[in-house]
């Protein structure tokens, strides 16, 4: 028994060295992963509807597509082109016709809201590309204690203003754990096995669980005009690939 502790020991600590020497990437896939659109998303759902919020997210796909064809300098096809814009084409119909009469601040929700989605482009590319060797659970938890870092000024900051409910409490429990925890090395994972494409495809679940949700949990209501932007965007992921 000892000596199978031993053995975990080192290799935990041979992790955590190995995780050392990288830390860079981690702070570079801990800010596109999780610092900045966790925090952008948390500022747009206070002006935007869950269900809107849900569809900009589904436009991760679109993002990846750009940024990989950046990437590897490489111009995506016509069927790719057509795609981000029939995708572009679903959102502007939901924000122009109903997402923008939401708030008085709902533009800066939806421009927030969006620059999260490419963010999670920028992070699946990333990984693929310089740290595709690396385990899943290793890459969930280097990128989140560097996230944790940089976002830890900015919550002591907001501490004092904070008055923490049993049910927001709830809340956070349950993004960390099933968001978060067991969502990403699942997600890691599958874009170790099949591409940063096909892996931020996982967004199309979104619109359709966000509005889900919203319509349940918050009242919210799906308007025709939802569904003709939420169809398009729909047309605009299956023609991604």
């Amino acid at each position: 028994g000892l000596h199978v502790g031993g053995l975990g020991c080192a290799f935990g600590r041979t992790r955590l060295l190995a995780m050392r020497s990288h830390w860079r990437d981690y702070v570079v896939v801990g800010f596109f992963m999780a610092a900045a659109p966790f925090a952008l998303f948390a500022y747009a759902e206070r002006s935007i509807t869950a269900g809107l919020g849900s569809i900009i997210n589904a436009t991760t796909p679109l993002w990846t597509a750009i940024i990989l064809a950046a990437w590897v300098r490489r111009a995506p096809t016509p069927r790719r082109i057509a795609a981000i814009v029939v995708g572009f084409a679903g959102v502007g119909v939901i924000v122009g016709l109903e997402g923008l009469q939401l708030a008085p601040d709902a533009l800066a929700g939806v421009m927030a809201a969006t620059v999260g989605a490419a963010s999670y482009g920028v992070a699946l590319t990333y990984i693929r590309r310089r740290m595709a060797p690396q385990s899943p659970l290793q890459l969930a938890l280097g990128q989140l204690i560097a996230a944790s870092i940089m976002l830890s000024p900015f919550a002591l900051l907001a501490a004092g203003d904070a008055v923490p409910t049993r049910e927001s409490l709830l809340a956070v429990l349950g993004l960390g754990l099933f968001s978060t925890a067991i969502a990403w090395p699942i997600l890691f994972r599958l874009n170790q096995e099949v591409g940063p494409m096909a892996t931020s495809t996982v967004t199309f679940l979104n619109p359709v669980f966000g509005a889900l949700w919203g319509t349940l949990f918050l009242a919210e209501t799906i308007s025709p005009t939802f569904l003709v932007g939420a169809l398009l965007v729909a047309v605009s992921l299956l023609l991604i690939f």
